[in-house]
């Protein structure tokens, strides 16, 4: 009887905790705008088949690693990709807040106009993502 209820505990919580992160796999890659790294743009991944979706913050470099939520790593699946960047602004007067200005082209900003497409399998994987100007 214990050993059923505690079964059933655990499958109740994996139910409510969503993915776990045994359940993601890695994915990494770069972001290159006209063949040179994009910094500070951000990586969204939307799962096409309406589970769990993730974005990643672009270092320096132009790498990223994508997250879900707090936790590393994408469930496996079928994604469609957005990439938005901003101008890094340089702080001058912190009591007036500039909008930042986008660097990306507006059709990289949607997953259904952007062109970037990704299956990501059981073993995680790397995808890079690389954008024009014009």
């Amino acid at each position: 009887m214990c050993r059923r209820r505690c079964s059933l505990l655990l499958t109740v919580f994996a139910a409510i905790s969503g993915c776990s992160s045994s359940e993601l796999v890695p994915l990494t890659g770069t972001v290159t705008l006209d063949g040179a790294p994009l910094p500070t743009a951000i990586v969204t991944f939307m799962n096409v088949s309406n589970g769990p979706s993730g974005y990643g913050s672009v270092q320096e470099n132009g790498s990223y690693f994508a997250k879900t939520g707090s936790q590393s790593g994408l469930k496996p699946g079928d994604y469609q990709i957005s990439v938005v960047a901003y101008q890094p602004e340089k702080v001058i007067d912190r009591t007036r807040a500039k909008i930042p200005k986008v660097i990306t082209l507006e059709r990289y900003a949607n997953p259904q106009t952007s062109g970037f497409r990704c299956t990501l399998g059981v073993s995680g994987g790397t995808f890079d993502i690389e954008l024009n100007s014009k």
